[in-house]
Protein backbone atom coordinates (compact mmCIF):
# COMPACT_ATOMS: atom_id res chain seq x y z
CA UNK A 1 0.00 0.00 0.00
CA UNK A 2 1.75 3.63 -1.16
CA UNK A 3 2.04 6.26 0.89
CA UNK A 4 -0.75 9.56 0.11
CA UNK A 5 1.16 13.03 -0.30
CA UNK A 6 0.08 16.44 0.44
CA UNK A 7 -1.84 18.36 3.07
CA UNK A 8 -2.99 14.69 5.05
CA UNK A 9 -2.05 16.23 8.65
CA UNK A 10 -5.76 16.85 9.84
CA UNK A 11 -7.14 14.18 8.14
CA UNK A 12 -8.32 11.12 10.26
CA UNK A 13 -7.38 7.61 10.46
CA UNK A 14 -10.19 6.52 8.29
CA UNK A 15 -9.94 8.78 5.62
CA UNK A 16 -6.53 7.94 4.97
CA UNK A 17 -7.02 4.18 5.28
CA UNK A 18 -9.19 5.15 2.25
CA UNK A 19 -6.81 6.81 0.51
CA UNK A 20 -4.23 4.29 0.85
CA UNK A 21 -6.63 2.07 -0.52
CA UNK A 22 -6.77 3.70 -3.94
CA UNK A 23 -3.56 2.46 -4.67
CA UNK A 24 -4.74 -1.37 -4.39
CA UNK A 25 -7.49 -0.06 -7.53
CA UNK A 26 -6.74 -1.00 -11.16
CA UNK A 27 -7.15 0.46 -14.27
CA UNK A 28 -7.83 -1.25 -18.02
CA UNK A 29 -5.27 0.31 -20.69
CA UNK A 30 -8.80 1.34 -22.71
CA UNK A 31 -9.83 3.80 -19.99
CA UNK A 32 -8.63 7.10 -18.54
CA UNK A 33 -9.93 6.14 -15.50
CA UNK A 34 -12.61 3.08 -14.03
CA UNK A 35 -15.77 3.44 -12.61
CA UNK A 36 -14.68 2.31 -9.29
CA UNK A 37 -12.17 4.93 -8.90
CA UNK A 38 -14.07 7.73 -9.83
CA UNK A 39 -16.36 6.60 -7.66
CA UNK A 40 -13.98 6.50 -4.72
CA UNK A 41 -12.23 9.76 -5.50
CA UNK A 42 -15.82 11.64 -6.16
CA UNK A 43 -17.19 9.87 -2.62
CA UNK A 44 -13.70 11.20 -0.39
CA UNK A 45 -13.71 14.41 -1.76
CA UNK A 46 -16.77 15.58 -1.28
CA UNK A 47 -16.78 13.76 2.45
CA UNK A 48 -13.08 15.98 3.35
CA UNK A 49 -13.67 19.16 0.94
CA UNK A 50 -10.42 18.81 -1.01
CA UNK A 51 -8.86 18.23 -3.61
CA UNK A 52 -7.82 14.96 -4.69
CA UNK A 53 -5.60 13.47 -7.42
CA UNK A 54 -4.26 10.25 -8.81
CA UNK A 55 -1.86 9.55 -11.22
CA UNK A 56 -1.85 6.72 -13.24
CA UNK A 57 0.53 5.31 -15.83
CA UNK A 58 0.17 3.73 -19.05
CA UNK A 59 -0.34 -0.11 -17.14
CA UNK A 60 -3.37 1.07 -15.03
CA UNK A 61 -1.49 1.21 -11.94
CA UNK A 62 -1.72 3.39 -9.36
CA UNK A 63 1.53 5.56 -8.79
CA UNK A 64 0.65 8.47 -6.66
CA UNK A 65 -2.10 9.57 -4.50
CA UNK A 66 -2.01 13.38 -3.55
CA UNK A 67 -4.57 15.56 -1.38
CA UNK A 68 -4.41 19.60 -1.54
CA UNK A 69 -6.51 21.90 -0.42
CA UNK A 70 -9.72 23.15 -1.21
CA UNK A 71 -8.70 24.44 -4.59
CA UNK A 72 -5.38 22.83 -5.63
CA UNK A 73 -3.63 19.61 -5.06
CA UNK A 74 0.03 19.49 -6.24
CA UNK A 75 1.45 17.55 -9.29
CA UNK A 76 4.69 16.63 -8.25
CA UNK A 77 7.23 15.93 -11.03
CA UNK A 78 7.96 12.54 -10.78
CA UNK A 79 7.26 10.19 -13.64
CA UNK A 80 8.56 13.04 -16.27
CA UNK A 81 10.46 11.62 -19.49
CA UNK A 82 14.47 12.03 -19.84
CA UNK A 83 14.73 14.55 -22.70
CA UNK A 84 11.35 16.17 -22.12
CA UNK A 85 10.16 15.82 -25.57
CA UNK A 86 7.66 12.34 -25.53
CA UNK A 87 4.82 12.17 -23.09
CA UNK A 88 5.13 11.41 -19.80
CA UNK A 89 3.46 8.05 -19.15
CA UNK A 90 1.50 8.94 -16.83
CA UNK A 91 -1.81 10.88 -17.04
CA UNK A 92 -3.92 12.53 -14.06
CA UNK A 93 -7.57 12.42 -12.52
CA UNK A 94 -8.13 15.20 -9.77
CA UNK A 95 -11.54 16.41 -8.34
CA UNK A 96 -12.64 19.98 -7.91
CA UNK A 97 -15.06 19.92 -4.70
CA UNK A 98 -16.47 23.51 -5.66
CA UNK A 99 -18.29 21.89 -8.42
CA UNK A 100 -16.72 23.65 -11.44
CA UNK A 101 -15.00 21.03 -14.10
CA UNK A 102 -13.02 23.92 -16.01
CA UNK A 103 -9.52 23.71 -15.48
CA UNK A 104 -7.17 26.29 -13.25
CA UNK A 105 -4.28 27.92 -14.84
CA UNK A 106 -2.62 25.50 -12.29
CA UNK A 107 -3.76 22.33 -14.27
CA UNK A 108 -2.97 23.44 -17.50
CA UNK A 109 0.49 24.94 -16.63
CA UNK A 110 1.04 21.07 -14.94
CA UNK A 111 -0.26 19.71 -18.44
CA UNK A 112 2.30 21.63 -20.41
CA UNK A 113 5.29 21.28 -17.64
CA UNK A 114 4.90 17.78 -16.97
CA UNK A 115 4.04 16.57 -20.51
CA UNK A 116 1.22 14.30 -19.00
CA UNK A 117 -0.30 12.14 -20.94
CA UNK A 118 -3.76 13.94 -20.25
CA UNK A 119 -5.50 15.44 -17.29
CA UNK A 120 -8.95 14.96 -15.99
CA UNK A 121 -10.96 17.61 -13.65
CA UNK A 122 -13.88 16.36 -11.73
CA UNK A 123 -16.26 18.89 -10.71
CA UNK A 124 -18.38 17.62 -7.50
CA UNK A 125 -22.05 19.27 -7.45
CA UNK A 126 -24.86 18.61 -8.34
CA UNK A 127 -24.16 17.36 -11.89
CA UNK A 128 -20.73 15.61 -11.93
CA UNK A 129 -19.29 16.66 -15.08
CA UNK A 130 -16.02 16.52 -16.06
CA UNK A 131 -13.16 17.85 -17.97
CA UNK A 132 -10.32 16.51 -20.62
CA UNK A 133 -7.58 18.06 -21.67
CA UNK A 134 -4.19 16.49 -23.49
CA UNK A 135 -1.19 18.18 -24.93
CA UNK A 136 -1.69 17.84 -29.28
CA UNK A 137 1.62 17.76 -31.08
CA UNK A 138 2.34 20.68 -33.35
CA UNK A 139 5.46 19.80 -35.93
CA UNK A 140 6.39 16.47 -34.63
CA UNK A 141 6.78 18.37 -30.91
CA UNK A 142 5.00 18.58 -28.11
CA UNK A 143 4.91 22.75 -26.75
CA UNK A 144 2.44 24.44 -25.37
CA UNK A 145 -0.76 23.21 -27.54
CA UNK A 146 -3.20 21.46 -25.72
CA UNK A 147 -7.14 20.44 -26.67
CA UNK A 148 -9.97 20.39 -24.39
CA UNK A 149 -12.96 18.58 -24.24
CA UNK A 150 -15.48 20.22 -21.89
CA UNK A 151 -18.47 19.60 -19.70
CA UNK A 152 -18.43 15.43 -20.20
CA UNK A 153 -20.76 13.33 -18.41
CA UNK A 154 -19.14 10.50 -16.26
CA UNK A 155 -20.73 8.20 -18.79
CA UNK A 156 -19.42 9.41 -21.69
CA UNK A 157 -15.60 9.63 -19.97
CA UNK A 158 -16.27 6.22 -18.46
CA UNK A 159 -16.57 5.08 -22.07
CA UNK A 160 -13.34 6.92 -23.63
CA UNK A 161 -10.96 4.72 -25.43
CA UNK A 162 -8.08 6.09 -23.99
CA UNK A 163 -5.71 3.60 -25.26
CA UNK A 164 -6.37 4.94 -28.58
CA UNK A 165 -6.46 8.84 -28.12
CA UNK A 166 -2.76 8.41 -27.04
CA UNK A 167 -2.16 6.02 -29.86
CA UNK A 168 -3.38 8.60 -32.48
CA UNK A 169 -1.28 11.72 -30.56
CA UNK A 170 2.26 9.69 -30.39
CA UNK A 171 1.60 9.24 -34.16
CA UNK A 172 2.40 12.82 -34.95
CA UNK A 173 5.66 12.95 -32.72
CA UNK A 174 8.97 12.96 -34.27
CA UNK A 175 10.55 11.95 -30.47
CA UNK A 176 9.62 8.08 -30.32
CA UNK A 177 12.22 7.41 -27.28
CA UNK A 178 14.56 8.76 -24.82
CA UNK A 179 17.44 11.20 -25.44
CA UNK A 180 20.46 10.54 -23.74
CA UNK A 181 22.78 13.07 -23.60
CA UNK A 182 25.44 10.76 -23.51
CA UNK A 183 26.93 7.44 -24.46
CA UNK A 184 27.65 6.71 -20.81
CA UNK A 185 24.79 5.89 -18.54
CA UNK A 186 23.48 7.66 -16.40
CA UNK A 187 23.47 6.23 -12.48
CA UNK A 188 22.78 7.02 -9.21
CA UNK A 189 24.60 5.36 -6.22
CA UNK A 190 22.74 4.19 -2.71
CA UNK A 191 24.38 3.51 0.25
CA UNK A 192 22.79 2.57 3.15
CA UNK A 193 24.32 3.58 6.84
CA UNK A 194 23.04 0.45 8.65
CA UNK A 195 25.56 1.55 11.53
CA UNK A 196 26.11 4.85 12.02
CA UNK A 197 29.54 5.03 11.24
CA UNK A 198 30.31 7.90 8.78
CA UNK A 199 34.25 7.11 8.44
CA UNK A 200 33.08 3.81 7.44
CA UNK A 201 30.42 4.68 5.26
CA UNK A 202 32.64 7.37 2.92
CA UNK A 203 35.04 4.30 2.20
CA UNK A 204 32.11 2.49 1.30
CA UNK A 205 30.69 5.19 -1.49
CA UNK A 206 34.58 5.63 -2.80
CA UNK A 207 34.45 2.11 -3.47
CA UNK A 208 30.91 1.96 -5.02
CA UNK A 209 32.01 4.95 -6.98
CA UNK A 210 35.20 3.63 -8.33
CA UNK A 211 33.22 0.01 -9.56
CA UNK A 212 30.86 2.24 -11.32
CA UNK A 213 33.77 4.13 -13.00
CA UNK A 214 35.60 0.95 -13.62
CA UNK A 215 31.95 -0.32 -14.89
CA UNK A 216 31.98 3.33 -17.76
CA UNK A 217 29.11 4.55 -16.33
CA UNK A 218 29.03 8.55 -15.31
CA UNK A 219 27.96 8.65 -11.42
CA UNK A 220 25.47 11.50 -11.18
CA UNK A 221 24.89 11.49 -7.16
CA UNK A 222 24.62 9.18 -4.31
CA UNK A 223 21.48 9.07 -2.44
CA UNK A 224 22.46 8.21 1.53
CA UNK A 225 20.26 6.59 4.03
CA UNK A 226 20.38 6.07 7.51
CA UNK A 227 18.40 2.77 8.30
CA UNK A 228 18.32 0.18 11.12
CA UNK A 229 16.47 -2.42 9.84
CA UNK A 230 15.67 -3.83 6.25
CA UNK A 231 12.41 -3.29 4.48
CA UNK A 232 11.72 -6.93 2.65
CA UNK A 233 10.14 -5.52 -0.11
CA UNK A 234 12.39 -2.34 -0.84
CA UNK A 235 15.32 -2.74 1.40
CA UNK A 236 14.62 1.44 1.99
CA UNK A 237 11.97 2.76 3.80
CA UNK A 238 8.48 3.76 1.85
CA UNK A 239 9.44 7.67 2.33
CA UNK A 240 12.95 7.71 1.09
CA UNK A 241 11.96 5.17 -2.17
CA UNK A 242 8.94 8.73 -3.20
CA UNK A 243 12.34 10.54 -2.44
CA UNK A 244 14.76 8.24 -5.07
CA UNK A 245 11.79 8.44 -7.57
CA UNK A 246 11.77 12.07 -7.23
CA UNK A 247 15.41 12.45 -7.58
CA UNK A 248 16.24 9.69 -10.58
CA UNK A 249 13.39 12.30 -12.71
CA UNK A 250 15.03 15.38 -11.69
CA UNK A 251 18.81 13.83 -12.27
CA UNK A 252 17.61 12.20 -15.88
CA UNK A 253 19.29 9.12 -13.75
CA UNK A 254 19.45 6.09 -15.96
CA UNK A 255 20.17 3.25 -13.56
CA UNK A 256 20.33 3.23 -9.76
CA UNK A 257 22.80 0.59 -8.24
CA UNK A 258 22.61 -0.17 -4.52
CA UNK A 259 25.52 -1.03 -2.62
CA UNK A 260 23.55 -3.78 -0.50
CA UNK A 261 22.95 -7.12 -1.95
CA UNK A 262 18.79 -7.10 -3.20
CA UNK A 263 16.78 -9.90 -3.12
CA UNK A 264 15.14 -10.79 -6.43
CA UNK A 265 11.99 -9.82 -4.98
CA UNK A 266 13.67 -6.09 -3.99
CA UNK A 267 14.93 -5.96 -7.25
CA UNK A 268 12.02 -6.34 -9.09
CA UNK A 269 9.43 -4.45 -6.77
CA UNK A 270 12.44 -1.56 -7.21
CA UNK A 271 12.34 -1.76 -10.92
CA UNK A 272 8.55 -1.44 -11.09
CA UNK A 273 8.23 1.37 -8.98
CA UNK A 274 11.24 3.53 -10.31
CA UNK A 275 10.80 2.77 -13.35
CA UNK A 276 14.27 2.45 -14.19
CA UNK A 277 17.42 -0.66 -14.00
CA UNK A 278 18.01 -1.59 -10.68
CA UNK A 279 21.59 -3.28 -9.83
CA UNK A 280 23.12 -3.96 -6.91
CA UNK A 281 26.83 -4.56 -6.19
CA UNK A 282 27.13 -7.97 -7.44
CA UNK A 283 25.49 -7.15 -10.46
CA UNK A 284 27.87 -4.46 -10.92
CA UNK A 285 31.11 -6.35 -10.68
CA UNK A 286 29.71 -9.24 -12.54
CA UNK A 287 29.38 -6.63 -15.29
CA UNK A 288 33.17 -5.39 -15.20
CA UNK A 289 34.00 -8.94 -15.09
CA UNK A 290 31.96 -9.47 -18.44
CA UNK A 291 33.45 -6.53 -19.96
CA UNK A 292 37.07 -7.74 -19.33
CA UNK A 293 36.99 -11.50 -20.36
CA UNK A 294 39.05 -12.14 -23.44
CA UNK A 295 39.01 -15.80 -23.51
CA UNK A 296 35.62 -17.44 -24.78
CA UNK A 297 36.53 -19.88 -21.76
CA UNK A 298 36.65 -16.62 -19.49
CA UNK A 299 33.31 -15.24 -20.96
CA UNK A 300 31.12 -18.43 -20.96
CA UNK A 301 32.26 -18.14 -17.28
CA UNK A 302 31.12 -14.92 -16.63
CA UNK A 303 28.48 -15.52 -18.67
CA UNK A 304 27.32 -18.23 -16.43
CA UNK A 305 27.41 -16.88 -13.77
CA UNK A 306 25.69 -13.99 -14.84
CA UNK A 307 22.60 -16.21 -15.53
CA UNK A 308 22.95 -17.89 -12.69
CA UNK A 309 21.99 -14.66 -10.53
CA UNK A 310 19.59 -13.64 -12.96
CA UNK A 311 17.55 -16.76 -12.71
CA UNK A 312 15.81 -16.01 -9.48
CA UNK A 313 15.21 -12.72 -11.06
CA UNK A 314 12.91 -13.81 -13.57
CA UNK A 315 9.88 -14.04 -12.15
CA UNK A 316 6.94 -12.13 -14.09
CA UNK A 317 9.04 -11.67 -17.26
CA UNK A 318 7.33 -13.52 -19.42
CA UNK A 319 4.25 -10.74 -19.61
CA UNK A 320 6.38 -8.58 -21.76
Amino acid sequence: MGKVVGETGSLNSQVKLELEKIYDLKVSNEQVVSKELLETMINISSRINREIAVYIDRKGNIQLVAVGQKEHANIPTIWLKRGFQGFSGVRCIHTHPNGNPDFSNADLSALIKLKLDAIVSIGIGDNILSSLAYLVPMEGQLKDQYQIRPNLTLSHLLNLNFSDLIMNLEKNLKFKGHIMDSKKERVLLVVIDWQNIPDEINDIVDELKNLAYTAGLEVIDVFLQRRTKKDPAFLIGKGKLHELALLIQEKQIDCVIFEDSLTPSQQNNLMQFLGVKVLDRTNLILDIFAHRANSKEGQLQVELAQLTYLLPRLSGQGTA
